[in-house]
């Protein structure tokens, strides 16, 4: 609260109100102790008189610049301060209108109106009502538009007093589309004038992509059909194990295609008569 107080003296509004906290000591209290709780309250109303007073001060220096945005914030805050008192409320009511926010001038119109009626029990200043019911009749009207600083469009000080321009909606629409710069490449198309297939972001074209993701299905498609013959065999011989026994026992033994290195290449026909002779007679 000093240093509140200090920027108050020095006239720096602004620092004080950033300073300020709200309600001086809440909840604070002390049992039997009268001239204490006397002495709070009294700082409470000092301190926050100061700061809606110094709200206040700003809420009419923006709107003396022109800036309506900047006074719609100070005249909101005053009013959470102050949530009864209708002039403040009709300040703020004009200065969001006057930006073109009517739906937050007749918000805070009804909710002003719902706090008089509910903690005074009376009704809203006819002026509130007024502005309120002239916001909802009349077409909507242009916002101001916020003063700009000289030079503040253009870094070498021409055109200082032009406002700036600011491009909306409907100025994006009507802007004229560029043309591409002379030498610049055209979007890639196909052999007969069609545009050309889209690329995934690592640059692979969506068919090449397609035929590798095929071709690596192709083995395991075979590897998986060679797996359930297999269990499928397993299963059936378990389960006829005396039409197993009455079968003869034969190992098929096939030629051997040795990729790699050439010093395996022997194994090419070694391995096929190495396992010949080596399982001949198996299982007698």
């Amino acid at each position: 609260m000093v240093a509140f107080e200090q920027a108050l003296v020095a006239g720096q509004l602004a620092e004080a109100l950033r300073l300020y906290r709200g309600e001086f000591l809440p909840g604070f209290l002390i049992s039997n102790a009268p001239e204490f709780e006397r002495w709070v309250e009294r700082e409470r109303t000092r301190l926050r008189g100061r700061a809606t007073r110094a709200m206040h001060s700003l809420a009419e220096e923006r709107e003396a610049v022109g800036d309506m945005a900047g006074a719609a914030e100070w005249w909101r805050r005053l009013a959470a301060e102050e949530p009864l008192d209708s002039r403040i409320s009709l300040r703020l009511m004009q200065a969001l209108a006057a930006v073109g926010d009517r739906a937050g001038a007749l918000q805070h119109a009804r909710v002003h109106t719902t706090l008089l009626r509910e903690e005074l029990e009376v009704e809203p200043d006819p002026e509130v009502v007024a502005l309120a019911e002239r916001l909802r009749s009349e077409p909507a009207a242009a916002p101001m538009t916020p003063r700009v600083a000289s030079g503040a469009a253009h870094g070498n000080g021409s055109d200082a007093g032009a406002p700036a321009a600011i491009a909306g909606p409907l100025d994006a629409a009507a802007a004229p589309v560029a043309e591409p710069p002379s030498g610049a490449p055209s979007p890639a198309r196909g052999t007969e004038g069609t545009e050309a297939p889209p690329t995934s972001p690592g640059g692979v074209r969506g068919g090449r992509f397609l035929d590798r993701s095929s071709r690596r299905a192709i083995p395991l498609f075979f590897l998986l059909l060679v797996v359930l013959i297999i269990v499928a065999y397993a299963l059936w011989e378990r389960r006829s194990p005396d039409a197993a026994a009455d079968m003869p026992t034969r190992v098929a033994v096939f030629p051997f295609a040795v990729r790699g290195s050439e010093e395996v290449a022997y194994l090419d026909e070694g391995m096929v008569t190495l396992l010949s002779t080596n399982l001949d007679g198996a299982g007698e």
